[in-house]
């Protein structure tokens, strides 16, 4: 083996090794960002009636908000926090289980209705 395809070979390693490193890197700030963003969407959520409404869809709280996207959440958050049907959803969360068609009204019924009860029942 020459010197010269020993330097190629060392050269074409580091960079490889360089490019790796700032992945990971990447990959970890991303993760760290998404963690972070949970966080101040569970603070945000907490006083919404949108985690009762996911219980009487039979949507796992839990399931929900860390399998979910962080865009989809932060959506159905908006929504609940604009939302001008708060007497529609506090009638409706006296029922212990709802289907979709029950929360027509709801902005977030097209994200909450993939992920319901019905929906898995269904298939």
């Amino acid at each position: 083996m020459s010197f010269t395809s020993y330097s190629f070979v060392i050269f074409t390693a580091g960079i490889i090794f360089i490019f790796g490193v700032l992945f990971v890197r990447k990959v970890h700030k991303n993760t760290h960002d998404r963690r972070e963003m949970r966080k101040i969407l569970l603070k945000r959520i907490e006083t919404l009636p949108l985690p009762k409404l996911l219980q009487a869809l039979g949507i796992s709280f839990t399931d929900y908000f860390y399998k979910e996207s962080v865009d989809s959440i932060d959506k159905s958050i908006s929504n609940c926090e604009k939302c001008s049907s708060t007497e529609s959803c506090t009638e409706k969360l006296k029922f212990p289980e709802l289907n979709p068609g029950d929360i027509e009204f709801c902005p977030s019924q097209q994200y909450l209705k993939k992920l319901s009860r019905e929906n898995r029942i269904k298939g």
